[in-house]
């Protein structure tokens, strides 16, 4: 649908609200806007132009029907809109005024077409799509109520510009659901390359809840001051973004772009946008501009990049599968790809250590295997790391390069949940329980709604055990079990249980253990001779009869 078509809908959200033509009025955030008759046909008529100069002529002609009225009328009348929707005249995000000549609307307008559709774009799944960050999780999700770790600021990260990049408005034919979540993804990590910043996970940003709420409140709780967001339209081989940056704090945009590109340009032009973002911010940008973009996937193999990366959270069997042949699908046409190699070599680690698979030993020869593939490529970069560096943990190979692996990944993007994630269980599992501590903290700091919130309680409460916090450990772990009764969760609350001398507690989460195939998952691959006596004896004493 062109820009045009859209314009002359009958029901068209720009900015944070809609205006319902065929009702005359306008919504936003918090319910109806109250605007007065010639209000109303003047913001009417700056939609119907979408974009294009509305001189005064034409307003004195279209609003007030030819009657002769002073220019104090209509600018009376431009105030009392910008005033409805918080709009201000310098740095504007809806109504820009043109010196002399008249106004233009600088908002991006898309068409709503159901009678009670959201302000914010729906998730729209297709039912081939990929379930990740646009649907049912398969694991509940924590909130900001009820998460099992506080989510504190870490000290390093409070004093950054903060920046979310939430959801991205998909316009026209909708025929890949998944596409501008993905994106969106993409740029986020384009952004956290750029040490100045703390950049909130996108799985948190893109969340459902987040989408229909005022950007004030959402920015208040995720703890950021910037909004990166707009649309994306994707047609044939071409791709139209409109992006704007946002000052949630001060209400005022910073910066809005357009651009109409080739679809093979995408990853390019996504680390652009993350460049004119740290640019308008303020940010130095001469590291991140040194790093970025040096291992790009091909075109070959961008949408299955694309699909793995979103599935790849969602540690559970049947998406693990998934994104294990996507990875094999990517390198049958590019076999030496170092993404590819490292995706395949997790999702391999992630069977073997999980008990997901018949052949755990042929699962952990390809976990070396493509680890050995991916990091041949002299450009890996830390996607590259953030994955191989967990493989190898997951089969207990090469214990001390994984750590640097993942180590490095951290270095390179700090405010990478999952690299965070990953780090933590691998610091537990060595011994390191202060930093691994540290680790979930920050994790859940930058993706405080992720969608496998589990994973960051689990190794957290494990270094509370190292350290002796036992009752701190076992309520944080009874949420965790409550949520998602997994192997490790279960092994981990029956070891507190028993510290804490709740031994038929112990024996009762013991019972669900082995009733689910007695994986232990992480705690399998403790280090030191101290914790694995320590997992030994406490579970020996709940598997007792």
């Amino acid at each position: 649908m062109t820009e045009e078509r859209i314009a002359a809908e009958q029901r068209v959200q720009f900015d944070r609200y809609l205006l319902d033509r065929e009702d005359e009025r306008v919504v936003g955030p918090q319910g109806p806007v109250h605007l007065g008759n010639k209000a109303y046909r003047v913001l009417d008529a700056l939609i119907e132009c979408d974009g294009k100069l509305l001189t005064k002529d034409s307003l004195f002609e279209t609003v007030w029907d030819g009657t002769h009225v002073s220019e104090s009328a209509l600018t009376s009348v431009i105030k009392e809109l910008r005033r409805a929707l918080g709009d201000t005249p310098r740095n504007s995000r809806i109504i820009e005024s043109v010196y002399g000549r008249g106004y233009r609307l600088v908002a991006p307008i898309r068409q709503v077409a159901a009678d009670n559709a959201p302000l914010l774009a729906p998730e729209v799944v297709a039912e081939d799509a990929p379930v990740a960050q646009m649907g049912t999780q398969p694991w509940n999700v924590y909130s900001a109520q009820n998460s099992t770790i506080p989510r504190e600021l870490p000290e390093s990260l409070s004093a950054k510009p903060s920046i979310a990049v939430v959801p991205f408005q998909q316009v026209g034919e909708k025929t890949e659901a998944w596409f501008p979540d993905a994106v969106a993804d993409e740029i986020t990590v384009a952004l956290a390359r750029f040490g100045e910043f703390f950049v909130v996970s996108s799985v948190t940003s893109l969340h459902p809840e987040n989408r229909n709420r005022p950007p004030e409140e959402v920015a208040e709780e995720l703890g950021v001051r910037y909004f990166l967001t707009g649309t994306i339209q994707r047609f044939a081989q071409r791709v139209r973004f409109i992006a704007h940056l946002d000052d949630v704090i001060e209400k005022r945009m910073i910066w809005t772009e357009k651009y109409d590109e080739d679809l093979d340009d995408i990853f390019e032009l996504q680390d652009r946008i993350a460049s004119e973002v740290a640019r308008n911010i303020g940010v130095s940008i001469s590291d991140a501009e040194a790093y970025r973009a040096r291992h790009q996937p091909s075109r070959n193999i961008r949408d299955i990049y694309y699909q793995a990366n979103l599935l790849i959270r969602r540690i559970e069997p049947r998406s693990i599968a998934t994104v294990l042949k996507l990875a094999e699908r990517a390198l049958e046409v590019e076999p030496d790809n170092s993404w590819a190699a490292a995706m395949a070599a997790l999702a391999n680690g992630f069977q073997f250590l999980l008990g997901w698979t018949s052949d755990r030993e042929a699962s952990r020869e390809k976990t070396i295997h493509y680890c050995e593939i991916a990091l041949k490529d002299p450009n890996a970069d830390e996607r590259v790391f953030g994955l191989c560096g967990p493989a190898l943990n997951c089969v207990g190979h090469k214990i001390e390069l994984a750590h640097q692996l993942t180590d490095k990944a951290i270095e390179i993007n700090p405010c990478d949940a999952g690299s965070l994630i990953w780090g933590s269980w691998m610091d537990v599992t060595a011994g390191n329980s202060e930093r691994g501590i540290e680790r979930a903290k920050t994790s859940l700091a930058v993706n405080p709604k992720s969608g496998i919130g589990h994973l960051v309680a689990i190794p957290h409460a494990i270094g509370l055990i190292q350290q002796g916090q036992y009752q701190e450990a076992a309520e944080m772990l009874e949420k965790v079990v409550e949520i998602s009764p997994q192997g490790d969760a279960l092994a981990a609350h029956a070891i507190a249980l028993v510290k804490l001398g709740r031994i038929e507690e112990a024996k009762d989460v013991y019972s669900k253990l082995d009733a689910s195939g007695g994986a232990i998952g992480g705690l399998a691959l403790m280090q030191l001779p101290e914790h694995r006596k320590m997992v030994e004896e406490c579970l020996a004493i709940a598997a007792a009869d």
